[in-house]
C-alpha cells in the first residue's frame, strides 16, 4: 500500500496504484505542484519547501470550498496555519511538545504537554 508512486492522479489508475494514489492524497499530502503532482518525501517547515511546490493549503487559499478543515500530520508547522477556516492541530506530541485538540463548537484549541516533554 505504501509508496511514492504514482505521484499524480490519473483517472486511468487501477488496482493498487489507484488505491496508493488515494491514500497518498488523503493521508500523506503536504506539498503539491500546479499540475497536482505530490512531493511525498518532504517533512520540513514551510520555509524549506522546494521550488515549484506549495503547501497543499495554498491552493485552498485560492479557491476555498465553503467548509472548515482540521488537519494534522505535519509537526514542523507546530499547529500554525494562517489560512481562514483551516486548523492545523499537529503540535509535535510524539516529539515531546504538545497534544492539541480543537473544540469544534467554538474553535478553541486545547493543548496538553506530552508525557515525554523535554
Amino acid at each position: 500500500m505504501y509508496g511514492n508512486n504514482p505521484a499524480c492522479w490519473k483517472d486511468e489508475l487501477v488496482g493498487m496504484e489507484r488505491l496508493r494514489a488515494i491514500i497518498n492524497y488523503l493521508s500523506r499530502m503536504r506539498l503539491i505542484n500546479a499540475v497536482g503532482e505530490l512531493e511525498l518525501k518532504f517533512d520540513g517547515p514551510l520555509s524549506a519547501i522546494p521550488p515549484n511546490y506549495q503547501a497543499w493549503f495554498e491552493f485552498y487559499r485560492i479557491a476555498p470550498p465553503p467548509l472548515s478543515l482540521v488537519f494534522g500530520h505535519w509537526a514542523a508547522m507546530n499547529g500554525e496555519c494562517d489560512v481562514d477556516r483551516l486548523y492545523a492541530i499537529d503540535t509535535g506530541c510524539v516529539w515531546g511538545n504538545r497534544l492539541t485538540a480543537l473544540r469544534l463548537d467554538d474553535r478553541e484549541r486545547i493543548a496538553v504537554p506530552s508525557v515525554e516533554a523535554k
